[in-house]
């Protein structure tokens, strides 16, 4: 067994044991409700405003606040810019120096301050004209308040006047009513007006009572006491009034009145210097109701939030509290206003600071300076809460931290105590009451839980197996065995608490993230997977599919693993093939794939990643994630750094610091949706108001157009996106990732375009959009009108052009008619010439031919005694041989027929009286021409073979045989030595 020196440790730690009784017993945090708010901004004259004193806060019908300021004027704030209006600006008003605004139902701002009553229309940021029935009340007298009251009318003091002002129907006609207040006050400067009852009439005080005034038919304004036995002292001023349901809460100069309207009875809260739990201040500045309908109540100590449960009231002031934070930067606040789940505090000096509800009921603890008994701003690398309630700490390089109570905290390190290291980054406690820690280079530590004061060094550390221990990444211990297990870097060891010895798994692993044990076994992640070791046998079985992790969470029969890199796996502790794995990542709504810690709360999963928080709901199945808009001071979280102590407070290690969350209960997310809005635009120098009149009309002229896109959230969420677009100019959508961003666009083209901006959230859904309607005058010569003029005189243009044509056409038309009719009647007479030379050419060849003819059967008869013959048989052949020669198919038979003899007798006959056959007359006949043609030329210029076929010849070349062997010449030769022509046909 591991043996102790008893009678060392209680001599040690005896005054450490006393410390710890005289202490209270540690508390949990579930109840503190000091931070349910945080600073999300501070507003001075560094950002803009015009003066770090704030006397009012007014948010108009479109969310724009209007601040009053004590020195500067007024100003009207987006989120992004102000807009201010002081006598010096190019809209004056009569005063630096305001109480309040308030704005009627006609869409007019009423300014009231040291100059009296300033009016300004919303729509045109312009100066509207004061009445002179109003200017009769005040004449430049000092105003203390303004108010609408439920009717619509308009209520404000001067001196010692209430002056009430009604109006006809379009709000142009101003009624004023009067009445007098007698006060033993030395100034009514804190005096207030308020509609209470919403019926039109008015709460006031003087003289230590509280009046109600309404008007009355035919008397005016009356004033009666609200409640006879209430009295709020002499001198005493009602500033502020708020009713909340059956009760009025009156803040007054001296202390806050709770009254209730049904019994008429009241109680008073006051400051009680030695009651930390009672207004900080007894002068009441305003009234406002939160967003969990808590009141809320200005003081000149800070803001104080009225808890009903407790009857107490919660501190929000410029004084550092236990957690190390201050939330306001002063303490004396002039006026409060809430905004869904914002607090506006307007202070007397330090300017404008805007209170947000986190959505989270979280406390982030901050170090506070000069206090050694506060924990450091580093990584929170480990924390453990040991079996007696006791937080143990491990902050990175600043050694152990052991929290005392109210933030308090005892540290041990290597200076100081027998600290190894000081960045621990894993704690365990065995079953003796020791808390072991293991650190980032591998040493290990041991502490007494039961009275801790001596930070003890386990035997056999320098030992060779001890000295193979690098980065220490989860202490484990197992009762079974009595050893505590190390999932270090380099491996698998554990620490023998019998033996007192360090020892190395029998198998060699790398890289060792995190563990639990469960039914006997110890669960194991690693890089290689996970290893479910039998806690007696030593023997294991590898999963390879689930990551390496660094939280496993068991659950029922189920495992929970926050992976180092994959997001969360929950599986079955049988991990059986069939029983199916399921995991969450981002696309689940995780923060971060990147898993440090899980911690199951009830039906809530607690998951800390490396980017944000996340809470899964194991019955629905719904993940929600937060950042710092949501309170958390940042986003990145520590290995081994999550826990929860007996009274439900989650304790979270971050890269900064610790953070308590109160319980798992979340606040609705719907406080901070964006509220998108094109809230004006700048053309040339003159800033063109665009809430109330959606739509602007500039001339193409303009050089330039500028649009102002605001979030009236008042919340600048990273989470949230910003596009734009001028449509249908453009027609996808350009990023802006903030708001109150000014839009500019150079010269735009005539036309009609819609100005849009919307806000998108991380999924890309539309949560909120505006939009305004933009009309451009073009210059003349780009306007419809003055194109249907151009497309009109260029369509009459063309008209006279084609006019113009067609007659140039015609008279050309005309004149080319007439040299076509000249012309034609030239060339027909040239034509009657030509035909009648042609005839005559005709004629003259036939005569030739006629002659050939003739030529040709005189030489036939030549060769025959001319007294041998039959004159009359032988001109009607030469008569027959002269019509059909010509014809190819001339032969015996037709020729014959042409006779009206027969063949026989036609041949004899032929024979008798010329010598010849009748194919050698036939044949002698044609070559007798065709030589006539030759010799004479009668045919013009043709050639041998034209000439065959004139007389009758199919083929030229039989033709030319014939003709050589009847005149012993070619006929080539023959045509050659008369005309000199060639022929284009092959002698044979």
């Amino acid at each position: 067994m591991f043996k102790v020196d008893t009678k060392k440790i209680m001599v040690d730690f005896l005054p450490t044991v006393f410390m710890l009784l005289l202490l209270c017993p540690l508390q949990g945090f579930s109840q503190d409700r000091t931070e349910d708010y945080y600073p999300i901004c501070t507003l001075t004259k560094d950002d803009g405003l015009p003066d770090a004193n704030i006397n009012g806060l007014l948010f108009d019908d479109k969310g724009f606040v209007w601040i009053s300021t004590f020195g500067g004027g007024l100003a009207r704030y987006d989120g992004d810019t102000f807009v201010n209006f002081s006598p010096a600006t190019e809209t004056p008003i009569s005063s630096y120096y305001l109480t309040q605004c308030e704005q009627d139902d006609y869409g007019r701002l009423w300014i009231a301050g040291s100059g009296g009553i300033d009016i300004l229309d919303m729509n045109t940021l312009k100066a509207y004209p004061v009445p002179d029935v109003v200017k009769a009340t005040y004449r430049h007298s000092y105003c203390n308040a303004v108010v609408k009251s439920e009717d619509g009318c308009m209520w404000f003091t001067i001196g010692n006047l209430i002056h009430r002002v009604s109006f006809s129907d379009d709000g142009q006609t101003f009624n004023v009513e009067s009445i007098e207040i007698s006060s033993n006050s030395s100034t009514n400067n804190h005096i207030a007006l308020c509609d209470v009852e919403n019926d039109g009439s008015i709460w006031v005080s003087w003289n230590g009572r509280i009046y109600k005034v309404r008007p009355v038919r035919g008397e005016g304004l009356v004033a009666t006491p609200v409640q006879p036995n209430i009295n709020i002292g002499e001198g005493n001023e009602g500033t502020a009034y708020l009713r909340t349901g059956s009760e009025v809460w009156v803040g007054t100069l001296r202390g806050l009145y709770r009254i209730d309207l049904a019994s008429g009875t009241y109680k008073v809260y006051l400051n009680d210097i030695s009651d930390k739990n009672s207004l900080s201040n007894s002068e009441i500045s305003g009234l406002a109701l939160s967003p969990d309908g808590d009141v809320v109540i200005g003081t000149l100590g800070g803001v104080n939030i009225y808890d009903s449960s407790n009857d107490r009231f919660i501190r929000y002031d410029s004084h550092t509290n236990i957690y190390g934070n201050k939330i306001l930067p002063g303490d004396l606040v002039r006026c409060i206003k809430t905004n869904g789940a914002q607090i506006w505090v307007g202070q007397e000096v330090d300017g404008l600071t805007i209170l947000m509800k986190k959505r989270l009921p979280i406390i982030n603890v901050s170090h506070r300076e000069n206090d050694p008994t506060s924990l450091p701003l580093t990584p929170i690398r480990s924390l453990y809460i040991d079996r007696l309630g006791h937080q143990w700490f491990g902050a990175t390089e600043h050694g152990l931290y052991l929290h005392l109570g109210d933030m308090r905290f005892k540290y041990f390190n290597t200076q100081n105590s027998g600290l190894s290291h000081n960045t621990l980054t894993a704690f365990t406690e065995d079953g003796q009451g020791r808390l072991w820690m293991g650190s980032v280079e591998g040493d290990m530590n041991y502490i007494s839980t039961v009275s801790p004061g001596t930070v003890y060094v386990p035997k056999d550390s320098d030992s060779e197996i001890a000295g193979r221990i690098d980065l220490i990444n989860q202490l484990i211990y197992d009762s079974i065995n009595n050893y505590i297990w190390i999932l270090a870097r380099e491996g698998l060891f554990y620490y023998d608490l019998t033996e007192l010895v360090f020892r190395e798994y029998k198998e060699s692993i790398f890289m060792c993230t995190g563990g639990t044990i469960e039914d006997g076994k110890l669960w194991m992640s690693s890089q290689d997977g996970l290893r479910i070791i039998d806690l007696k046998t030593f023997s294991y079985v590898l999963h390879p599919e689930i990551p390496a992790s660094f939280s496993l969470v068991p659950d029922g029969d189920y495992m929970w693993f926050g992976t180092f890199a994959h997001g969360v796996y929950k599986a079955r502790k049988d991990l059986s093939k069939d029983s199916g794995i399921t995991v969450y990542t981002k696309e689940n709504g995780l923060a971060d794939n990147r898993v440090r810690g899980l911690l199951l709360d009830g039906e809530y999963m607690w998951i800390t990643t490396e980017n944000g928080l996340s809470r899964f709901d194991t019955l629905t199945g719904s993940m929600s994630s937060f950042d710092v808009h949501d309170g958390l001071k940042m986003e990145a979280f520590c290995e081994n750094s999550i826990g929860k102590d007996d009274h439900g407070t989650i304790y979270l290690g971050q890269k900064r610091g610790l953070s308590l969350l109160r319980s798992s209960y979340v606040f609705p997310d719907s406080y901070c949706k964006p509220k998108i809005v094109i809230s004006g635009a700048i053309v040339g120098q003159s800033l063109v108001n665009l809430l109330y009149d959606r739509s602007i009309s500039i001339h193409e002229k303009e050089r330039e157009l500028i649009f102002q896109i605001s979030d009236l959230s008042y919340v600048q969420n990273s989470r949230i996106r910003y596009e734009y677009r001028l449509f249908p100019e453009e027609k996808e959508w350009i990023p802006t990732y903030r708001s109150g961003r000014f839009i500019r666009y150079g010269k735009v083209p005539g036309g009609n375009y819609k100005m849009q901006a919307r806000a998108l959230d991380e999924e890309g859904n539309v949560i909120s959009m505006d939009e305004v309607m933009v009309s451009v005058k073009p210059f003349f010569y780009r306007t419809w009108w003055f194109a249907l003029i151009v497309v009109l005189m260029v369509l009459a243009l063309i008209l006279q052009i084609v006019k113009w044509r067609t007659r140039a056409i015609s008279r050309n038309q005309e004149k080319l008619q007439k040299e076509v009719d000249r012309q034609t009647r030239l060339l027909s007479e040239q034509k009657r010439q030509i035909q009648e030379k042609v005839d005559e050419l005709s004629e003259q060849n036939h005569r030739l031919l006629r002659q050939n003819e003739i030529l040709a059967s005189h030489n036939v008869l030549t060769y025959r005694d001319p007294a041998d013959s039959d004159s009359m048989f032988v001109d009607k052949v030469m008569t027959t041989i002269q019509e059909l020669y010509k014809q190819p198919d001339l032969d015996i038979a037709m020729f014959s027929d042409a006779m009206g003899m027969s063949r026989s007798v036609l041949n004899e006959r032929l024979n008798a009286t010329i010598g010849q056959s009748i194919a050698q007359f036939i044949r002698l006949y044609r070559l007798n021409v065709a030589k006539e043609i030759i010799i004479n030329g009668t045919m013009g210029d043709m050639n041998v073979s034209e000439i065959a076929y004139e007389v009758g010849f199919n083929d030229p070349k039989y033709f030319t045989r014939c003709f050589t062997k009847q005149f012993g010449i070619a006929p080539s030769v023959m045509l050659n030595g008369n005309l000199g022509k060639q022929d284009d046909v092959s002698e044979e």
